[in-house]
Parts: C-alpha cells; sequence; structure tokens
C-alpha cells in the first residue's frame, strides 16, 4: 500500500513534464501562478533564467493533484503539486517522513539528512538526497520537503488529519531549494 502510494506520486511528479501545457519565463522576482483553485507565490531567489510550467489537473478516485515545475534545464528543477483529498486523510509528519524516504528509496535515491521545517507557516520536513550508484541519469542531489495545508490533530489519538498536501521536490542547489520553501505560500481561491 505504501509502495503503491509512494509510486503513484512519484509517477505524478515525474511525468509532469510530459503534460505541460503553460509556460512562461522568468528571471528572480516573486513568483505568483494560479494552479486549480490554488494561488501559489514563492520568490525563488536566483539570477538563473527559468520557466513555471503548469499542467492540467490529475484526477484519481482518491484526490485531485494540481502540479507546477519551475525549470531551469533538463536537471535542475523543482516541482510543486497540491493534492487535494477527497476525504480527510492521516497527515501525521512522522508518517509522511516515512513514507516520503521510502518512495525516493524506490526512486533510486538515499536520504542523507532529514529535518523538519516550517514552510508556509505549517509543520513540515525536508529529506536531502542523493542518487544511488544505478541511478546514474538522476540529479546529483534531490530535495523532497512536504507539509499539509490543513492538518490538524485528531481526537482519535496521536495523529493528524487532512485533506490538502503540498509536495516540493528540488534539484536545485541548497540556497535555491530554501529560497522557495521559505517564501512559498498557498492559499485556495474562494
Amino acid at each position: 500500500m505504501i509502495a503503491k502510494r509512494g509510486e503513484n506520486s512519484l509517477k505524478l511528479l515525474m511525468g509532469l513534464v510530459l503534460t505541460l501545457m503553460l509556460s512562461s519565463i522568468a528571471l528572480a522576482e516573486e513568483v505568483t501562478q494560479q494552479i486549480g483553485p490554488y494561488n501559489v507565490s514563492f520568490d525563488i531567489k536566483t539570477n538563473m533564467e527559468y520557466q513555471v510550467q503548469t499542467s492540467n489537473p490529475v484526477e484519481m478516485p482518491t484526490f485531485t493533484a494540481y502540479p507546477m515545475r519551475v525549470i531551469t534545464d533538463n536537471n535542475t528543477f523543482s516541482d510543486i503539486v497540491i493534492y487535494e483529498n477527497k476525504n480527510p486523510t492521516d497527515s501525521t509528519p512522522a508518517i509522511e517522513k516515512t513514507i516520503t524516504g521510502l518512495t525516493l528509496m524506490l526512486s533510486g535515491f538515499n536520504v542523507t539528512k532529514s529535518e523538519d521545517k516550517i514552510i508556509d507557516g505549517k509543520e513540515g520536513f525536508v529529506l536531502f538526497s542523493e542518487p544511488l550508484p544505478e541511478n546514474q541519469a538522476a540529479p546529483s542531489q534531490f530535495v523532497q520537503a512536504s507539509y499539509w495545508t490543513d492538518g490538524k490533530k485528531c481526537e482519535c489519538g496521536p495523529v493528524s488529519v487532512g485533506n490538502t498536501k503540498v509536495l516540493i521536490g528540488s534539484s536545485y542547489p541548497n540556497d535555491v531549494t530554501n529560497g522557495i520553501l521559505n517564501s512559498l505560500k498557498v492559499i485556495k481561491s474562494q
């Protein structure tokens, strides 16, 4: 179940490039982009030229995903995917961190460092990874971060539940990735 869930998330993230429909070229400045019903803004804090690309929402039986990619070249990118679950879902950070780590491992990455991080004012985490030797086509480093926009502690035990998860993946250098994570804001339109 965990491997299948992680595999589906990774397929969505990696398949993003194939379904891109809208793009714009930009330089270092705050980016604001509408993705489905969400307004996403961040400051990439780099002078590299990049494109912001979005694609149509991906409808699955249990969630809808709203993907966006910030890309500089074929190996330097950051994906921001908003998952809107149709039912309340376990949003416990420790469980999410484990699932994300397993997903990275199944994708050919070794998690080298993990840290808790406040993203968009919410409790989240960041996993730093390097490709395994057999994953030669992968970027030399990959960062995966996640948080829930609406995760709340549940009265049912030591868990949290929520409906909207934001997953961020990045092959940018750490300073650029941190610029995105430290300035990211996701707001659902009324």
